[in-house]
């Protein structure tokens, strides 16, 4: 019944007025988790601000008497000897909600990994993302039943990302308006090109190490690329821990058609 509650202050009111409510109810019951005395039991109706942000919102009211309140003439009265944790349990569930419902967005997918996950970005129908195994994974964007499989991981072949898993990894990813894919890491950036089928598998088709040369502060780590943008113009952007951002020219290779990168200025 807690839960239900929570979910219908975000389903049954505008995402404005359903954060406005989560977050007050979220302070009413902060309170009681600190201090159980009378001071914060009683929860009058006829607040001005209270009634705009609990009283009146669909969902707000029910709320606060799943955790435990109790209607009497003046509005809401906690009696229960346990308020302390029965408001904990209502922030909790306050939390999932805001969680599945909250902002213009709900909750659809969970994308497994088997270690920290440090970049993602959208490509159409795909979503690609880094971890710090060294590996770039491509998954569906639209939701999957059962447990959502990559449809290709970018790794273990001649080029890739290498280094010790958890330590080097990949840090950003980003697609460029020619369609090429590009991932950086603590060693180099890759640019991935488009296959017949239009996935990305096998090696990249270009590397660029040029980050931690003198050009750039002498730091540890001064190679690590952190992340990448792309520009109008097709231009790719990596930011490093050397203290420079550098720019990555298109080129036309006239043998193939397709579209490279050049030397970072």
């Amino acid at each position: 019944m807690l839960r239900a509650a929570c979910d219908t202050v975000w389903q049954k009111n505008p995402p404005a007025v359903a954060a406005e409510c989560c977050r007050v109810l979220n302070m009413l019951l902060a309170n009681l988790v600190s201090d159980t005395s009378d001071k914060f039991r009683t929860i009058k109706n006829t607040n001005a601000k209270l009634k705009a942000a609990v009283f009146s919102p669909q969902g707000g009211e029910a709320v606060l008497l799943a955790c435990g309140f109790e209607r009497v003439e003046s509005g809401l009265e906690m009696r229960a000897e346990d308020a302390g944790a029965r408001a904990a349990e209502g922030q909790a569930a306050l939390d999932a909600a805001s969680i599945a419902f909250g902002g213009p967005f709900s909750l659809f997918a969970q994308l497994p990994h088997s270690c920290s996950v440090r970049a993602i970005c959208g490509l159409g129908d795909l979503v690609a993302t880094g971890a710090m195994d060294n590996a770039v994974r491509l998954w569906p964007a639209e939701h999957q039943l059962g447990e959502p499989q990559p449809l290709e991981t970018l790794a273990g072949q001649p080029g890739c990302h290498e280094g010790v898993k958890g330590v080097n990894g990949v840090l950003s990813v980003v697609q460029t308006p020619t369609g090429l894919l590009a991932s950086a890491g603590r060693d180099k950036v890759l640019v991935w090109g488009q296959d017949s089928k239009g996935g990305f598998a096998g090696s990249p088709i270009a590397a660029m190490s040029t980050h931690g040369d003198a050009r750039g502060a002498d730091v540890s780590n001064a190679s690590s690329v952190v992340a990448l943008a792309h520009d109008g113009a097709g231009r790719l952007w990596s930011a490093s821990w050397d203290a420079t951002v550098r720019g990555w020219q298109p080129l036309v290779d006239d043998d193939q058609g397709g579209t490279t990168l050049g030397n970072g200025a």
